[in-house]
């Protein structure tokens, strides 16, 4: 009996057990948890330069200069092999990559393709050669996916450089114009996108800040008109409701959870870079994207990465916890826990108007989010079996990178960089993740009063949806919106309210963001003699007399007052 009834428990699990990233609509669905070959056809010159150039030692990149190093840049034709296929792209860009990790032994590539694969031209190879797991990249875009935040993708590929193997990389997409086109699904060209790359050290949103980021759309000209607006208005706004009118708020906040769910100190909440800045075209609001996730999961968190003093009389809940945030003054407290910090204690950004109005003065719409994110994307049940999956799929890969080859391990051609010490019993071995998120979740369902025991629950019966998805819904409303409005067959867009400002023969008209647009009838229907409330303090009048029309409305004049004249008219 007792066979037959695990026989049925075990049946069902496999029934409704779902993988992590099922669902999601991802454009590299086709290759997870498949492998990539890259080969790089080189000159012997080519090469040679190669090796060359990527001679950088750790003295090298300190103080900034790493963004100084001279890249190297071949065009070839690159061949990629996946799921039996072979398929060439002529015309494509290879050349170095990274910054400070251009100091480590393994180097790190990028790659511009003269057409499009998986969605994409521009291409990451990244070789993270400090993490045992050989998962932190992975593990971080995929908790964005299913976070339902637009965000890159990763997968595994091998390098080929000629018939040399040069080991086992992470392959992302990057945040490009052709990127953000396919995750907002946007139909037009990109020339007049507002796209920026924050990649330096130093972006806070205070003024000023801006030169820590370049134009991601011209750099050339690299015009920072619009992020400089974008500030102003961080800087100016003061209430929820202001930034929203500017900002994806619970996009942003999902973000900076995300960031501190984590463990990076390397992105807005600490060394504020590695994120873009995008002005969806759609709403005009602001949208933040992060990348690079090598430095994540408690990898490298300690007192130096970020400015933070104890005062051990708070409690360790909610947002209490931390006094001075002045100095360097976490230097030396060992007994901080770095992994299990709430969010206010982690954020170095602390005093920021942003969290002020965003977070601490009503956390009620921060908890809302924590908890999606914990629900959808970040708990032990979830994440461990994606893990165990991994590197399930990783094993013999890693085998293959961990194996010298005449004594050298394969890729490491940085003579002067930092060696790699991962060793592959390290990588079979490595718990490090799992009780990384183990502490991270249990530690941020204590601080703000959440059930764990529930997220996990519901994690396994929660459908997720992520931002390729979120997308395309919008796409598609604005599609329907846009077909039912008369005004979208003369050039005009559809009005968003129901401000009715002109009315001819075509329709009622009203003005939005200073531009004419239709008011659709199927959304603003009106009963007779309706009218705007609350609008100048004047009342509706009692008929369609129009006594003035100007940029403001239509007005009537009835027994000696001025009146809104109602929209049925």
């Amino acid at each position: 009996m007792k066979t037959i009834i695990f026989t049925i428990l075990l049946a069902f699990c496999v029934g409704v057990y779902s993988k992590y990233l099922d669902g999601l609509e991802r454009s590299f669905e086709k290759i997870e948890e498949k492998i990539v070959d890259i080969i790089i056809p080189l000159s012997q010159e080519e090469y040679q330069n190669l090796i060359q150039l990527t001679q950088i030692s750790p003295n090298q990149v300190q103080n900034g200069n790493a963004k100084n190093m001279e890249d190297f840049e071949a065009k070839v034709n690159i061949t990629i092999r996946y799921n039996g296929k072979e398929e060439i792209r002529p015309d494509s860009k290879f050349k170095t990559g990274g910054m400070y990790a251009r100091s480590n032994s393994k180097v790190g590539y990028n790659m511009k393709l003269g057409e499009k694969i998986f969605g994409r031209k521009n291409l990451r190879l990244r070789p993270d050669p400090n993490d045992k797991s050989f998962m932190r990249e992975k593990l971080s875009t995929d908790i964005l996916n299913r976070a339902g935040l637009p965000s890159v993708q990763s997968s595994y590929a091998r390098l080929f450089i000629n018939d040399e193997y040069f080991g086992l990389y992470t392959i992302l997409d990057s945040v490009k114009p052709a990127m953000i086109k396919k995750v907002f699904k946007l139909d037009d060209e990109t020339d007049n996108m507002i796209l920026y790359q924050c990649k330096y050290d130093g972006m806070d949103f205070s003024v000023g800040s801006e030169s820590h980021c370049i134009n991601a759309v011209d750099e050339e000209t690299n015009d920072m008109t619009q992020l400089k607006d974008f500030i102003q208005k961080v800087n100016s706004a003061t209430t929820i409701a202001q930034f929203e009118e500017f900002l994806d708020v619970d996009l942003f906040l999902k973000s900076v959870i995300v960031e501190w769910l984590i463990g990076s100190f390397d992105h807005f909440l600490i060394l504020g870079h590695n994120f873009n800045l995008y002005k969806r075209p759609t709403d005009g609001k602001w949208c933040i994207i992060l990348y690079d996730f090598d430095n994540t999961f408690g990898y490298n968190l300690n007192a130096g990465s970020f400015n933070v003093r104890r005062n051990n009389n708070q409690g360790n809940n909610g947002f209490g916890g931390f006094g001075n945030f002045g100095g360097f003054g976490g230097f030396g407290m060992s007994n901080i826990d770095y992994n299990t910090l709430n969010f206010q204690e982690f954020n170095s950004k602390v005093n920021h108007k942003i969290f002020q109005y965003l977070i601490y003065q009503d956390d009620t719409k921060f908890k809302a989010l924590l908890k999606d994110v914990l629900v959808y994307a970040f708990n032990p049940t979830l994440l461990g079996q994606h893990i165990s999956e991994l590197k399930t799929f990783l094993a013999p890969f890693v085998e293959e990178d961990l194996t010298p080859y005449d004594g050298v391990l394969p890729g490491r051609i940085n003579q002067s960089g930092y060696g790699s010490k991962a060793t592959y019993n390290d990588f079979i071995n490595n718990t490090e993740l799992e009780t990384y998120i183990k502490n991270r979740f249990e530690a941020s369902c204590q601080q703000y009063g959440l059930n764990a025991q529930e997220i996990q629950s519901l994690g396994q019966t929660q459908t997720p949806t992520s931002y390729f998805s979120i997308s395309a819904n919008q796409k598609k409303e604005a599609e329907i919106k846009d077909s039912l409005c008369w005004s979208r067959s003369i050039g005009f867009v559809c009005c968003d309210k129901c401000n009715v400002l002109y009315v001819d023969e075509q329709g009622k008209w009203g003005i939005e963001d200073e531009y004419w647009c239709g008011i659709n009838p199927d959304k603003c229907k009106y009963e007779d003699y309706q009218c705007v409330k609350n609008k100048n303090g004047l009342k509706c009048c009692s008929t369609c007399e129009i006594a003035l029309t100007d940029a403001t409305g239509r007005y009537g004049y009835e027994n000696g007052e001025w009146c809104n004249t109602p929209f049925n008219c």
